[in-house]
């Protein structure tokens, strides 16, 4: 086994790394390339065409997201409705009430 002069290395784990960092490079390039698949997905009709499971798809993450962040969920909608109930009393009476 020889060694690599500058790193104290063996010559074989400098080619490892390069091998590592290639196939890294590949993830990102498909992880951007599953991106531009979603934006590019028709949620609406994904949605008709498969309304049970998109159904079953929205009640599990909205369990999930319930259980983990449940408070926090309903505090950014109370506080969402609350202001949106004043804007319509004071829209309603034609000035600033609430």
């Amino acid at each position: 086994m020889t060694m690599n002069s500058h790193r104290d290395e063996p010559e074989g784990r400098e080619e490892g790394r390069f091998e590592e960092a290639t196939e890294d490079s590949h993830s990102a390039e498909e992880l951007g390339s599953l991106g531009d698949w979603i934006e590019d997905l028709d949620f609406e009709t994904l949605i008709r065409r498969y309304p049970l499971p998109a159904l079953a798809l929205a009640a599990v993450g909205g369990f999930v997201l319930g259980r983990t962040r449940g408070k926090t969920v309903m505090n950014a909608l109370s506080s969402f409705a609350v202001g949106h109930i004043s804007e319509q009393v004071n829209a309603a009476l034609g000035k600033d009430v609430l």
